[in-house]
């Protein structure tokens, strides 16, 4: 049986995410970024992670409303972009 291969680690990492529907969908956008945005960092495998912080850097909302040929249906629509800066725990295989 060879060594342990599985190291703990920890990072800061900044992610972005926007969305066209809420806060919330933006921030659901860059959480997904956060596992690629680790591995590019550090050129391993990723087993575990887990956020111990997170911190907004930028918050930018745009709210608009959206009509119908200009006149009809009227409803208000907002664009999100957010910039998160995450401390991440995790474990890492080294191959």
């Amino acid at each position: 049986m060879e060594k342990n291969s599985l190291t703990h680690k920890e990072m800061l990492v900044e992610i972005k995410g926007v969305s066209r529907t809420s806060k919330e969908d933006a921030v659901n956008a860059a959480f997904r970024n956060l596992r690629a945005e680790i591995a590019k960092k550090d050129n391993c495998l990723i087993v575990y992670m887990k956020p111990t912080a997170v911190y907004v850097k930028e918050l930018q909302t745009e709210e608009y409303t959206e009509k119908f040929l200009f006149f009809f249906m009227p409803r208000k629509k907002e664009n999100v972009k957010v910039t998160l800066e995450v401390a991440v725990e995790y474990e890492a295989l080294e191959i």
